[in-house]
C-alpha cells in the first residue's frame, strides 16, 4: 500500500468521479483505476460500487476513507515539520580526501559541530580532488580540504586559503624490510618496491611519491585493501610499503616510519566557490579562517 494509492482513493471518494479525481491529482483516469484495484485487492473487497453513471462507496469504503484521511494527514504533517526543521537548521557540505582528513581538519570539524549543536548539520563527502572541485562548481559542496603537490590544480575561479605548506611524506615499512634501517628514503629506493594502500591509491595530484614516479615515467606496483588494518598487516609482513603524508597517524609497533626525501612537497588548502551564498558556510568559513591563523601562529 503506497501513499499515491491512498491519495487516489481519497480523491475518488470526495469527487465521486474517476475523471474529477484524475484531474485533481494531475494524473490520468487509468492511474486512478489501477490504484483503486491494488487497494481493493489488498483489502480483500470492493471499496466502491460502480455503474456507468455513478461511483458510490461501500461500507468498507466509508470506513477506510476515515482511516486513509487520517494516515495522509499525519504523513503530510510529518513531511511539513521535517521540511521546516531542515530549513531552520543550517546545512554544510564539506569535502575531503581521506589521506589528509585525520591530519588537520577532523578536530576542527568536531569543534565546530560541538559549538553549533543542533543548529547546524554537517555532511562530509570523501572524493578525489577533481570530483571535489567539480562538486564545488556545481554547488553540491560548500568547501573542501585538500592536499596537493601543485597549487595550479586548483581552478582559478575557486577561492583558497593555504592551511599548511611544504609537507612531505613518510614511508612505512615492516621491521624486517631491507629499508627499515635507512635514515631516509628517495625515489631511487622505491622504484622496484610494492606498495599497499587502504581504500584508494594516491595519485600524483596529492602524493609526492606518486609524482616522483610519474616524472620518472614509471608506475608503482600497488595493491589496495578495503580497510586500513589490512594494509598495515601487509606492510608489517614486509610484503609492501606505504607512503603517507607527514603527521598521518599510524599506530603499529611493527612498522618503521622513514622520512621520504623529494624536491616536491604537499600544500594543504581550504577551498570554496566564491559564488557560494550559503549563510551557514559563511559562519563556517569565518571559523576556519580563525583556525588557520591559530594553526600558522
Amino acid at each position: 500500500m503506497r501513499t499515491e494509492q491512498l491519495r487516489s482513493f481519497i480523491a475518488l471518494y470526495e469527487t465521486a468521479s474517476f475523471t474529477a479525481a484524475a484531474a485533481q491529482l494531475y494524473t490520468s483516469q487509468p492511474v486512478i483505476t489501477r490504484h483503486l484495484a491494488h487497494l481493493e485487492e489488498e483489502l480483500g473487497g470492493p471499496l466502491f460500487t460502480r455503474t456507468t453513471r455513478s461511483v458510490a462507496p461501500t461500507k468498507a469504503g466509508d470506513l477506510f476513507y476515515e482511516k486513509a484521511r487520517e494516515a495522509i494527514f499525519l504523513i503530510d504533517k510529518g513531511i511539513a515539520e521535517c521540511k521546516a526543521l531542515n530549513n531552520c537548521n543550517g546545512k554544510l557540505s564539506v569535502g575531503y580526501e581521506y589521506l589528509y582528513m585525520d591530519q588537520i581538519t577532523t578536530p576542527w570539524l568536531e569543534e565546530y559541530e560541538s559549538n553549533c549543536g543542533e543548529s547546524i548539520v554537517v555532511d562530509v563527502v570523501e572524493q578525489p580532488s577533481p570530483q571535489l572541485f567539480d562538486a564545488l562548481l556545481a554547488g553540491s559542496l560548500d568547501c573542501v580540504f585538500v592536499g596537493l603537490t601543485k597549487e595550479e590544480l586548483i581552478l582559478a575561479y575557486l577561492e583558497k586559503r593555504r592551511v599548511a605548506s611544504s609537507m612531505g611524506e613518510n614511508i612505512f615499512v615492516g621491521k624486517t624490510h631491507p629499508l627499515a634501517t635507512r635514515a631516509c628514503i628517495t625515489i631511487d629506493d622505491l622504484l622496484d618496491e610494492d606498495f599497499v594502500y587502504p581504500l584508494t591509491k594516491p595519485t600524483s595530484r596529492e602524493s609526492v611519491v606518486a609524482r616522483d614516479f610519474e616524472e620518472r615515467g614509471r608506475t608503482p606496483h600497488s595493491t589496495v585493501t578495503l580497510h586500513q588494518p589490512s594494509a598495515l598487516s601487509v606492510a608489517e609482513r614486509g610484503s609492501a610499503v606505504i607512503n603517507l603524508p607527514e603527521g598521518y597517524g599510524i599506530e603499529s609497533p611493527n612498522l618503521v616510519r622513514i622520512p621520504y626525501k623529494s624536491n616536491h612537497h604537499i600544500d594543504y588548502f581550504f577551498v570554496w566557490n566564491r559564488g557560494n551564498d550559503n549563510e551557514a558556510f559563511e559562519q563556517f568559513r569565518a571559523f576556519i579562517e580563525q583556525k588557520i591563523a591559530e594553526f600558522k601562529g
